[in-house]
């Protein structure tokens, strides 16, 4: 089967969404299906065509109608990609034609809508749409444009597929059309990557977090957390991997609470540093607004690492409170800190946490995840 995954980003971006569709994307190759990526060429410096981990990668810059937000930087890009969108489509075409896919499955909806519909009007081909946060819950409200080209383009899919039961409820919202042509498929993570990192070495415990610096992930909830456990616990530091928007508001908190000494905010790492930050922390800790699903939280789980998650959408359907992680109250600072010290102390329950990532990961295997989307894919050929 050609398959084609269309998607606006990609390795060697990093992220849960990128991550997932290569690993996904290997899984299809190692089984002899014949996989292909179409991504968007972002940012700029990335070349049109390259191979990675064995799959082919095509780059255009697709054009999203959309008004550009106020800001030169930004209206200069969208005069830019208006103004190529002629020559970008047809090489759109082109590429899709050359491969000329049995299905298109359609990653995190919304750059390549305009693009996507317009190809569809030409050729006939299977199109699955998977769902993965903020295609559904922030994209389609920030203006009826973009609200309008995913309603077109989900009730043109022939199947919806969403990452948790929390993001197909946000996609039920948005078209409600897709009810009857809709399922659940957890992203999974290929294990082998846990097997091979040995674990990050420093001197003293730690507790690891990691993800974009932005609002929704809640890293200053978590720093204002770690701030009450710092107070009575001199052995335990936290390490936060990531970057964006708010580093440098993220850096000045840190120091308005005086955990310079205490808190590591790092850049992004690749793969195989985050796996040994997860292999050497004490516990991996997600504190976010608002979660599709919680990739970390299954990657930490495969590190045999204990989760305290915040009940924000996805982790709920992952952690198993008690058994293999501790959910608490969103945006409650002192709730999280009240986990964090229950953990640091309750020799017994780290114990048993442990032993349940051990045991839950199962499910969350890319092996899994692949059979399903490949059934789905066979369904609608």
């Amino acid at each position: 089967m050609r398959i084609l995954f269309l998607t606006p980003t990609y390795l060697p971006n990093q992220g849960g969404v990128e991550i997932f569709l290569s690993d996904l994307a290997v899984w299809f190759n190692s089984q002899g299906q014949d996989i292909k990526i179409i991504a968007q060429k972002y940012p700029r410096r990335l070349t049109t065509r390259e191979v990675i981990n064995g799959v082919e990668v095509f780059r255009c810059l697709f054009f999203d109608p959309k008004p550009p937000a106020l800001k030169l930087k930004s209206i200069a890009a969208y005069i830019y990609a208006f103004i190529l969108f002629p020559f970008n489509f047809f090489k759109f075409l082109w590429t899709m034609d050359r491969f000329n896919p049995d299905v298109i499955n359609y990653h995190f909806p919304g750059a390549a809508n305009y693009f996507l519909l317009l190809y569809l009007r030409f050729r006939k081909v299977k199109l699955i749409v998977s769902l993965h946060g903020s295609d559904v819950r922030e994209l389609p409200y920030e203006s009826s444009i973009s609200r309008r080209l995913l309603k077109k383009t989900l009730k043109r899919a022939d199947f919806i597929i969403a990452n948790s039961k929390y993001i197909l409820k946000e996609g039920n919202l948005i078209e409600s059309s897709i009810t009857a042509k809709s399922t659940v498929i957890y992203n999974g993570i290929d294990k082998k990557n846990f097997n091979s990192q040995e674990a990050h070495k420093q001197q003293g415990k730690y507790i690891f977090a990691m993800g974009r610096f932005i609002e929704k992930k809640g890293f200053d909830i978590l720093i204002k957390a770690f701030g009450e456990v710092a107070q009575h616990n001199d052995n335990i530091s936290l390490i936060i991997a990531g970057d964006g928007p708010r580093r440098s508001g993220l850096k000045r908190l840190v120091g308005d609470l005086g955990l310079r000494d205490k808190i590591k905010l790092l850049a992004w790492s690749d793969r195989g540093q985050i796996v040994k930050y997860l292999k050497g922390c004490e516990f991996f800790v997600l504190p976010s607004r608002y979660e599709a699903f919680g990739m970390a939280v299954i990657e930490s789980l495969s590190a045999g690492k204990p989760v305290i998650a915040a009940a924000c959408g996805g982790p709920e359907e992952i952690i198993k409170n008690g058994i293999n992680g501790i959910l608490v109250e969103k945006e409650n600072s002192r709730a999280l800190a009240g986990a964090i010290r229950e953990l640091l102390t309750n020799r017994k329950l780290f114990t048993d946490l442990i032993e349940g990532a051990r045991n839950s990961i199962g499910g969350f295997g890319i092996e899994k995840t692949g059979q399903e989307y490949l059934t789905i894919f066979r369904r609608c050929e």
